[in-house]
């Protein structure tokens, strides 16, 4: 499928349903007739500038959807880069897609060139969005998007959730975030209503819950933060419109999951696994009570999936790495480096899989869980650890908003365990209430030597995910203010 063809949906839909909906903004509706009309307007500007990709940013708007339509009218392609890259990094994004334009404000601008060696990006008619991964576990790739793997989520959507006319969609996340398939690109070929939040509602509670209640939403997807917002939002009145909610990209904490049902009564929650490289690929329908480990679930339609480690394919119970193949995948980054990107032997044939660096766990009665990131696998005095089974156990203790694990480096006694706490208002925990709180449920090796505590938020990237970069140059920098009166290392 080609970009044309995927732009023949969207204007289906806007010719068919040109009176109803397309947007919600400000309390104000678009029109899918005006939303194309206004996507006509900047594609016939765009004529006017370089051949080749264009480069967006920031929170999705009516005019910045726009201009993603208008790109795709004109057959190119659309980078998106978070709003918090530097400068030199989204230079580096737009030289990696060969990109000359892109859209600043509420036009289009020439790009800054760089100079970056490498051989050409090599794109067809097919892509149609390029993504930008978070680089939570290394430096951001580009991930480029063909038409058919849109088309086909979106099919799924709709299959799934009943997402068509008529039917109102949050849009939460940044639009480079790959959840904005989901929340913007599907809903726009389906021909429902994406509602979209704005910047200051975004991390607003009262706003947040407002938005969701005057729209009357009917599918709601985010990272957990989304439904930590939700949960202190105090309002009087549950979201009772909300039919389903989705939540994905990181692990939710069992006491706000056990808020969802007060608050969302009519919805069915989902956890979805996925990734920016393969988008969703499992998916669970969670119970009402529903504590501990979630599973990951069924795989979506169409894909594939084998856990392997370096002696091979995992073949019964255990904790491996997780491949996945799905119909809704990149494939491959630009540029490279491409080893992430695996050709397996299947039954029918070659089938190109995506590494996704994740342990999962196939239990005896064939439940899959995900135990933590092989590159969030650390040594520490020579025993294993893994930072999100250490984080979890911090997040378990009730005045816990927040944690992240992580290692420091302290020379000739080698790495040891830390941790970065965000703990309630008002609380009176500390490392010995802490240390106690973890001992019950860790192996010693898995117990933080110390804990720094905070009453701001955890640092995140622009996908709602911890910086890990960020909380170990924050650790670092608190260890040093603390010496010499609390060393790294305490005693047992």
């Amino acid at each position: 499928m080609t970009i044309e063809e995927l732009m023949r949906r969207f204007r289906q839909q806007a010719r068919t349903h040109a009176s109803a909906p397309a947007l919600w903004w400000r309390g104000e509706a678009v029109s899918y007739g005006t939303l194309e009309g206004m996507a006509d307007r900047w594609a016939s500007e765009l004529a006017r500038w370089p051949a080749g990709p264009v480069c967006l940013s920031g929170r999705a708007t009516p005019p910045a959807i726009a201009a993603v339509l208008g790109a795709l009218s004109a057959g190119r392609a659309v980078l998106f880069h978070a709003a918090t890259a530097s400068e030199q990094e989204a230079a580096r994004f737009a030289a990696a897609a060969g990109s000359r334009v892109g859209w600043a404000g509420d036009a289009w601008a020439a790009l800054t060139p760089v100079n970056e060696t490498g051989p050409a990006p090599v794109m067809d008619g097919s892509t149609v969005f390029l993504f930008t991964t978070s680089g939570s576990t290394g430096s951001p790739k580009v991930a480029p998007i063909g038409a058919s793997a849109v088309t086909q989520f979106a099919d799924w959507v709709h299959e799934r959730f009943r997402v068509g006319p008529g039917r109102r969609v949050l849009s939460y996340a940044p639009m480079n975030f790959d959840l904005s398939l989901l929340e913007v690109w599907s809903t726009l070929l389906l021909g429902g209503s994406v509602v979209l939040v704005e910047r200051e509602a975004a991390a607003d509670p009262r706003q947040l819950h407002g938005v969701i209640e005057a729209h009357a939403v009917h599918v709601v997807q985010g990272v957990p933060l989304l439904y930590e917002l939700l949960a202190k939002a105090q309002a009087s009145s549950p979201l009772s419109s909300v039919e389903h909610a989705i939540f994905t990209g990181d692990v939710m904490r069992a006491d706000c999951l056990l808020r969802l049902p007060e608050l969302l009564p009519s919805a069915r929650l989902y956890n979805v696994y996925g990734c920016t490289e393969t988008n969703d690929s499992f998916i669970h329908e969670v119970s009402a009570g529903a504590t501990g480990p979630m599973p990951l679930g069924e795989p979506l339609p169409g894909v594939r999936w084998f856990l392997a480690k370096d002696e091979g394919v995992l073949s019964g119970p255990g904790v491996a790495e997780l491949f996945v193949s799905t119909p809704f995948q990149s494939g491959g980054y630009l540029l490279g480096p491409h080893e992430k990107f695996v050709d397996h032997q299947g039954t029918s044939g070659p089938t190109r899989y995506f590494r996704s660096g994740d342990l999962v766990r196939r239990h005896p009665d064939g439940r899959l869980t995900l135990e933590g990131r092989a590159d969030h696998q650390v040594k520490v005095r020579g025993q294993r650890v893994l930072l999100p089974e250490v984080e979890a156990a911090l997040a378990a203790h009730p005045d816990v908003v927040a944690a992240v694990a992580t290692t420091v480096d302290t020379g000739d006694l080698g790495a040891v365990l830390v941790a970065l706490v965000h703990r309630a208002d008002g609380s009176a925990l500390n490392s010995l209430k802490l240390k106690k709180h973890c001992a019950g449920r860790l192996a010693p090796a898995s117990v933080p030597s110390r804990f720094f505590f905070t009453e701001a938020p955890i640092p995140r990237n622009a996908n709602g995910k911890p910086d890990r970069r960020a909380v170990k140059a924050l650790v670092i920098r608190l260890n040093e203010e603390a010496r010499p009166t609390q060393p790294m290392v305490q005693p047992a």
